[in-house]
Parts: structure tokens; sequence; C-alpha cells
């Protein structure tokens, strides 16, 4: 997913909104009609739409769709400027922040999770495991990780996630980072599910710094 991709998304609904097309309260376009009106393909509509929700431009509401928020055109044009120009950052720091956030999620998820968190765990591993030999790879193992991060019930720790994600996929796209050692990989994931599911809650940052090795290595 090219960075450009995102902005080009985000840029969308400021026209929007500068043009009235979008006012506080409308629904966006559905994720698969935004993806053909734009040219770009439905998981940088996802990312995108991720990013807006995390600077609190839209909100997404489970079965309804997404929503413009209910701010004033000055208060949603700041926050669309601050979400465009956030800045790129380093690979290696972006890999150390995300060890720190994953390991905490990881420990969390396996402390708090619920029922519903479990179900929506192992279909994310599910995905993923049928995608590892398509081009949807790399979307299904982020959407693990983060679906992980959703049970850990700590939502500034989801959304810092959410927030490093686009500069973070730049980089694995970059360097072909989800190509290769499938197996491990995938044994790894397994290891997560099996950790969360036994609600333990010792080793979690072991057990991410293992799955990570590779690409922190790469980042130094």
């Amino acid at each position: 997913m090219k960075q450009a991709d995102t902005e080009n998304v985000i840029k969308y609904v400021q026209t929007a909104i500068e043009n009235h097309e979008l006012l506080p309260g409308d629904r966006l376009p559905a994720e698969r009609k935004l993806a053909e009106m734009l040219g770009v393909s439905r998981n940088v509509v996802r990312q995108s739409i991720q990013k807006l929700e995390l600077y609190g431009i839209v909100t997404t509401l489970p079965q309804s769709g997404t929503f413009i928020s209910s701010f004033s055109k000055q208060q949603l044009d700041m926050l669309i400027n601050n979400a465009i120009n956030i800045g790129s950052y380093d690979f290696e720091s972006l890999m150390s922040v995300r060890v720190l956030l994953e390991a905490e999620a990881l420990r969390l998820c396996a402390l708090n999770h619920t029922e519903q968190d479990m179900d929506d765990i192992v279909a994310a591993f599910a995905e993923y495991e049928k995608n590892l030999n398509t081009d949807r790879r790399q979307e299904t193992d982020f959407n693990f990780h983060l679906t992980i991060s959703k049970g850990a019930h700590n939502p500034v720790i989801h959304s810092m996630l959410l927030s490093i994600i686009p500069d973070t996929l730049r980089y694995y796209e970059r360097w072909r980072l989800c190509r290769g050692s499938e197996a491990r990989t995938r044994t790894e994931h397994r290891e997560m599910v099996d950790f969360i599911s036994s609600r333990q809650t010792e080793n979690a940052r072991e057990l991410i710094e293992r799955h990570l090795i590779n690409p922190r290595m790469l980042a130094k």
C-alpha cells in the first residue's frame, strides 16, 4: 500500500466535506464503492478509514457504516490536515514501538479476552492461513495482530497500533517482508492463539520479539 494512495482517500473525504457533498452525520460510501471510485484496493480504503477514525474524523458503527463526525467544518479541516501531514517514521523506531505495543496487547488479550474475542482471533488466524499464498497475505497478517489488540480491551494500545500501521506497511512492502518463512510465521501465529486461549500472561514480549526478529534485524 502506497502512502499516496491513503492520502488520496483522505483528500477525497476532505474535498467532499469542502463541497458540502458530505456533511457531519452523513455516511461514507461503502468500502467497495470507494475502492472502485478512487481506483485503489479495499485494503487501502480500510486503512484510510482506520486513520480517519483514529483522528476522530469519522465514526464506524457495526452493521451501520462509517459516518462523518459531528464537528464544525473548521474542526474537520484541522483534523484532516493532521491526518495527512503526520510524519513518516524510520523503520527501526516503528519496529521498537510495535514490539512494545504488541507485547502488551498480547499479554492483556490473554488476560481480558471474551469468548467473542477468541472467536474473532481464531477466525482472523484462519483467514491468514487461507491467504498465505495470495496477495492478501500481508493484509490478513496485520489484521490478525489488530484483532489481538482489540481483544486486549485497551483502546489506547489499539489506536496507537493503528496510527503506525501505514508507515510500517510501506517498509514491509518495500522490502517484501511478508514473503518467505511461511511455516515459521504460521507456527508463531498459532502459538499466539494458544497463548491467548490458555490465558498465559508471562513471556508475551519474548514471543513477540521472536516473531518480529527478522524485520527488527533489517531495521537496524
